[in-house]
């Protein structure tokens, strides 16, 4: 069983919570990196039991507690610096870089020089920290591929505007309300929704009124002749996401392509594609 301490209410140095000898080589690996980092702050730690031989710092900037950005995993054997965010990781560091989940990429002292290592916590803080400072960082994998989407995106399209979370005046629920595009580029008429699972089945509730909203985005569409791609973010995670980004930026393009040739105007991603 897991148990967790608070260095800033506990007034503790994180190494002081290593419940194992096994652990305190890694711990002090990851003391060091963070000592090059003062804006950085270990504001949780996670310890389960000696057996298991596993600790977790949670670390955010030292001005903000939440949300946490990185977790440094400690074992007897290595220590992991995963990414929470890792679309805020420079393209050419994400790529290089170990999947943790489906959505944080992580590196371990193992396999990568402690030079780089410091080299992308540095970006990446560098990148993050004014989405954080704003309040702005959403948590969840539709936000992170909404944000890898538009990224290859912009690859895509450099010289148009791109806008995210875009309401229109004119296009409106039942209800009156503007629905949102996840991603539109008024200039080409063409606009992205990406689609978690609750658009598919019931996860958070009925989810009837969702699904009635995605139709009439569809119908509006074919009437106001934009092209429309939905794209299932589970589906994405699983097919493309994990592809280097040169072949990432090129799967989506055929998508768009093969959208706008077709003619339909709206198309579900991976459904309605051969």
């Amino acid at each position: 069983m897991a148990t967790h301490g608070y260095p800033s209410i506990d007034k503790k140095d994180p190494i002081e919570y290593i419940n194992s000898s096994k652990l305190f080589k890694y711990a002090q690996v990851a003391k060091k990196i963070l000592g090059d980092f003062e804006d950085l702050f270990v504001w949780k730690v996670q310890m389960k039991s000696p057996s298991y031989c596993n600790n977790a710092w949670y670390v955010g900037l030292a001005t903000h507690e939440d949300p946490f950005l990185m977790n440094f995993t400690i074992t007897s054997g290595n220590l992991n610096v995963e990414f929470r965010f890792s679309q805020f990781l420079p393209e050419e560091i994400f790529d290089n870089l170990k999947w943790q989940t489906k959505n944080w990429r992580r590196m371990d002292v193992n396999s990568y020089r402690m030079e780089y290592i410091k080299h992308a916590i540095a970006s990446y803080v560098y990148n993050i920290r004014p989405y954080v400072v704003e309040n702005k960082i959403k948590v969840g994998g539709r936000s992170f591929v909404e944000d890898i989407i538009f990224q290859d995106m912009s690859k895509i399209y450099p010289d148009v505007l791109i806008e995210r979370n875009k309401r229109l005046d004119v296009l409106r629920s039942d209800k009156g309300v503007p629905l949102e595009f996840d991603i539109y580029i008024p200039e080409l008429n063409i606009a992205v929704e990406v689609q978690g699972p609750q658009h598919f089945k019931k996860i958070f509730g009925d989810n009837s009124r969702l699904i009635h909203n995605d139709i009439y985005k569809k119908e509006w569409c074919g009437k106001n002749k934009t092209n429309l791609l939905c794209i299932n973010w589970d589906e994405y995670n699983i097919k493309i996401l994990k592809l280097k980004k040169a072949r990432r930026i090129e799967k989506l393009k055929d998508m768009v392509c093969h959208l706008i040739e077709s003619k339909e105007f709206a198309k579900d991603w991976p459904d309605d594609f051969s």
